[in-house]
């Protein structure tokens, strides 16, 4: 009699905390208008499901001052809502912006259909800590997962042909482009051999960035690689660098040191160093011995405070 009541409290237990959950708001939605559905429960969870593409979104970035904003449904009312995402089989594309600003978002699933993740898709999800990007996966846009502050892992499907990662860094396949650092690491980073370009945005908003290394193997730096690194205080540059993008370290606000080991100075794209609230005379360039006139000859290299590196 005891075990019976039991199991019937807990059954009752059971109901009442499925009732307790209701759904907030749903909708459809995606490239044909109508080939998605979403639905938001009081609980946090946001469960989108429906064969095909989400459409892109710019209400966080890439719209001019011209284009009217263009939110996903859940964005206005409940973004801070969103606690859980979970995407069904059958959805093939997550839109720019898709899920952007959802600061509460601690865990998201992407199914196996999912071929394209937009730009700047998860940036600014402060409570994500971890994602793993399926072996479908063969697009990833630039900043999908940026601004992330407590990220420390993008792991990748070891059966994915276009993605790998690496103690939790996202890398394109070949391990030659370094595609974004999340922003929940701390400390130093040293890039890895072989690695040839530090893509667009990948450093971006790292406020927890203090040092890297680049090796010699790196040819390229992006724009805006490494802006808004502002605890970011070395860099060191392999002697391979041959080009920074355009404000790849602007706002590096506590840069102190930088080495290039370089005989060429590396072409700058435009202002690469705009360091605000820091005289770039107090930052050290050391250079190669036989190349300190050619840095105190080049454009914007001349402006810090040139010296040999020590043997």
């Amino acid at each position: 009699m005891k075990k019976v009541l039991f199991f019937v409290l807990i059954g009752i237990m059971a109901m009442s905390c499925n009732e307790s959950v209701k759904i907030i708001e749903q909708g459809t939605f995606g490239i044909e208008g109508d080939n998605l559905t979403w639905a938001l429960t009081s609980d946090g969870l946001l469960t989108i499901s429906g064969i095909g593409e989400m459409e892109d979104y710019n209400q966080y970035i890439g719209r001019t001052q011209f284009e009217p904003t263009f939110e996903p449904p859940w964005y206005f009312r409940n973004r801070n809502s969103v606690r859980i995402v979970v995407i069904e089989y059958g959805v093939t594309s997550i839109g720019n912006g898709a899920f952007a600003h959802c600061v509460n978002l601690s865990s998201v699933t992407i199914p196996n259909s999912v071929t394209a993740i937009g730009e700047n898709a998860f940036s600014s999800c402060h409570d994500l800590t971890a994602v793993t990007i399926p072996n479908s996966v063969a697009s990833i846009g630039y900043s999908a997962f940026a601004n992330c502050s407590n990220l420390t892992s993008i792991n990748v499907d070891i059966y994915n042909l276009h993605y790998t990662s690496e103690n939790g860094v996202l890398f394109d396949k070949s391990k030659t482009t370094l595609v974004q650092f999340p922003a929940g690491k701390t400390g130093d980073y040293t890039i890895p051999d072989g690695v040839t370009e530090v893509g667009k945005y990948a450093f971006w908003l790292c406020f927890n960035l203090t040092s890297v290394i680049i090796p010699n193997s790196v040819t390229t730096i992006g724009n805006l690689a490494f802006y808004n690194c502002s605890n970011l205080t070395s860099v060191t540059f392999g002697s391979s660098v041959a080009t920074i993008g355009e404000r790849a370290f602007e706002n590096c606000n506590s840069l102190i040191s930088i080495t290039s080991y370089a005989l060429t100075p590396p072409i700058l794209d435009g202002w690469v160093f705009i360091i605000n609230r820091v005289n770039p005379i107090s930052v050290s360039l050391h250079v190669p011995s036989t190349s300190i006139d050619l840095y105190r000859q080049a454009f914007s290299w001349q402006r810090f405070q040139i010296s040999a590196i020590e043997e």
